[in-house]
């Protein structure tokens, strides 16, 4: 480890085992006080959520004649969406055609 980043990592970890973590604050402030050159930095880190903006919704038309069903979904996994639903509706996966349009 090179040394800025050995002296960065002690810096973080004196800060975490000083005032941030418990109230106090030696030993963090003493190092600070000690060091050449002391950076402050305001890290903004957005909100980091997974969620699919897709509406969860299908569209499906069955056609007597040949048994088959056409469904249109908002999804990302058109295969496994025919394979859910066709265990679900106990249908052959072969009967079956999902489509996902842009």
């Amino acid at each position: 480890m090179s040394r800025t980043r050995g002296a960065l990592a002690a810096a973080f970890l004196l800060l975490a085992g000083g005032r941030a973590a418990h109230g106090r604050a030696a030993p963090g402030d003493a190092a600070f006080a000690r060091a050449a050159r002391v950076v402050r930095a305001d890290c903004v880190n957005q909100r980091v959520m997974v969620s699919a903006m897709e509406p969860r919704s299908v569209n499906a038309a069955y056609d007597a004649a040949s048994g088959r069903w056409s469904i249109w979904g908002a999804t990302q996994g058109s295969h496994s969406l025919r394979d859910k639903l066709s265990r679900q509706l106990g249908v052959a996966a072969e009967r079956l055609r999902v489509r996902t349009p842009d």
